[in-house]
């Protein structure tokens, strides 16, 4: 086999393609193989290799799954002028990917939403649910009723947060190892990003920690790539650089103020699917 670099990130486009001429009578596996490290242009991050639980998370974000669970969550939907933006986002990554044969699962304005706190996040075991999904969501309802949520109890630690602004400027795209294409900012000022960790510290208590959900970051789910695995490094470098280039025609949202939030019981993890719903206004 033809030696090859061990590290890429130094190429720039041309040299890439020059190596991939080099190494056309590698197989598709192989290719994959050659860049397993995080590519990153500008603003755009793309995950190396796969996750472990791939199969289950691309399983579980397909719009036709039934995924049981209880969240508390900002927007859905957020400010149009928002999602006006994250609309324009999403068309050019769709057309962006779209040479490659993958499809991107995108979510729909009025549910476009930042996690604050998952109350109950539900086991989901991938082969129990190809094999039997009503007993697979039976259990993550079982697991809903032995959480002996107490909603009065939510609503007070929520009501006591002032209102704050999320601001997603500059941009920050991360396509994660699971396929989600994920927009990330955070809370404003020093006074907002202490009301949000403040909020998430008392919500953790009811729900647990969750390690993405804490702080006074915020991260916006916008799509997933179905067969993300099909990409490889070089492929993928093309897509960051394309994207984040496009990102120069896209103006960045102005900051969303938050005054309320979502207590959402949901039949999928893009709340595409939800079960009941309530808005609850801060004091």
């Amino acid at each position: 086999m033809t030696n090859v670099p061990k590290k890429l990130d130094h190429l720039n486009k041309k040299e890439l393609l020059d190596l991939l001429d080099k190494l056309d009578h590698l197989n598709g596996k192989e290719l994959r193989n050659l860049l397993k490290k995080k590519v990153k242009s500008g603003k755009v991050s793309i995950a190396g290799a796969v996750s472990k639980d791939y199969k289950k998370y691309q399983l579980k974000n397909d719009p036709a799954t039934v995924d049981i669970a209880v969240t508390v969550v900002m927007g859905a939907p957020f400010p149009t002028d928002f999602t006006k933006s994250m609309k324009t986002l999403t068309a050019k990554l769709e057309c962006i990917l779209e040479p490659y044969d993958i499809t991107l699962n995108i979510y729909a304005e009025y549910h476009i939403h930042a996690t604050v706190s998952p109350i109950v996040r539900t086991p989901f075991e991938r082969k129990m649910f190809l094999n039997d999904p009503a007993a697979m969501n039976n259990i993550q309802r079982e697991e809903i009723l032995n959480a002996d949520l107490r909603p009065q109890q939510i609503n007070r630690e929520v009501r006591r947060t002032r209102p704050f602004s999320i601001g997603i400027c500059p941009w920050d795209i991360r396509i994660g190892k699971r396929g989600e294409v994920l927009l990330w900012g955070s809370a404003k000022n020093a006074d907002g990003k202490k009301e949000l960790r403040e909020l998430r510290k008392r919500l953790r208590k009811i729900a647990g920690p969750h390690v993405r959900d804490k702080g006074s970051e915020v991260h916006i789910a916008l799509a997933t790539i179905k067969d993300f695995h099909k990409l490889t490094g070089l492929r993928k470098k093309d897509i960051a650089e394309e994207l984040n280039n496009e990102l120069e025609s896209i103006p960045c949202p102005d900051s969303i103020l938050i005054d309320r939030v979502k207590f959402v019981h949901y039949l999928h993890r893009s709340l595409s699917e939800v079960e009941r719903i309530e808005e609850i206004l801060f004091c």
